[in-house]
């Protein structure tokens, strides 16, 4: 694993750079009012960046832990953060209340997941070879 700790070190905080800069722009430029897939497309990276998070963390924190639980773990609270993103916006007034919000909300929230989906996936076939295997430094 600790491989997978060299590359996820790296590829961890320049997809957060990506993220932010892409988000920025996105503010900036108008591009979430502009063009709808933005919103969809940001929360897809969002929740593959935030899926190899937590298994970075949980490389780094965990001596021994079973994979699958890792696994689960990281996409459940890929999802978690989602909701609090969405409860984030709804709370600043990032968003506006419309009857286009509860579908909007429930497209970001499927995205978050897709995303964080792909990440495991990605992980699986990448590097996680043998199934059996647990996380260890």
């Amino acid at each position: 694993m600790e491989k997978v700790k060299k590359h996820l070190l790296w590829i961890v905080p320049i997809m957060g750079f990506l993220i932010a800069t892409a988000h920025f722009l996105a503010t900036k430029y108008f591009w979430y009012w502009t063009f709808d897939s933005t919103d969809l497309i940001m929360h897809g990276f969002t929740g593959y960046w935030a899926f190899l998070t937590l298994i970075l963390f949980s490389i780094i924190w965990f001596k021994k832990i079973k994979l699958e639980t890792v696994l689960l773990s990281a996409i459940a609270l890929t999802v978690l953060i989602g909701i609090f993103w969405e409860i984030f916006e709804y709370t600043f007034h990032l968003v506006e209340f419309s009857s286009k919000y509860p579908m909007d909300t429930l497209t970001d929230l499927i995205m978050d997941t897709i995303g964080g989906s792909l990440a495991w996936y990605t992980f699986e076939m990448f590097v996680n070879k043998d199934k059996k295997a647990c996380l260890q430094k």
